[in-house]
């Protein structure tokens, strides 16, 4: 019963291959755009309570935010490597789509061909 469910899952990912990705996607895109937006709303706020000037006020943002940066970078990074593959996956399904319908219609060629060597003979 255990084994059952794992050609299901080569299955689904050979015809649909970027729901897999999709999550892990969705999830950093979301990582990205909260701590990007975080940034942003903190560079304002400083901006409008400090007065300091608009490179003063960036880098004190910097400065604040130095874990949000780096957890924000490093989610863009693995973002860019997962949409890669998600783009990678669907050209591997079609390229495998493409090649089944040319064996196919070898196959089918082949057998026609046997076919008519056997009333040749």
């Amino acid at each position: 019963m255990r084994n059952d469910g794992f050609p299901h899952l080569v299955f689904n990912y050979i015809t649909n291959p970027g729901i897999l990705l999709l999550i892990p996607i969705l999830f950093l895109l979301f990582v990205v755009l909260a701590g990007a937006s975080a940034l942003v709303y903190t560079f304002f706020q400083n901006l409008s309570q400090l007065d300091l000037s608009t490179m003063q006020t960036l880098r004190q943002t910097l400065l604040d935010g130095q874990l949000t940066l780096v957890v924000v970078s490093f989610s863009f990074i693995f973002l860019m490597i997962f949409v890669g593959f998600f783009f990678l996956s669907f050209q591997s399904k079609r390229y495998f789509d493409e090649i089944y319908t040319i064996v196919m219609r070898m196959n089918a060629r082949i057998k026609k061909i046997e076919s008519e060597s056997r009333f040749d003979d």
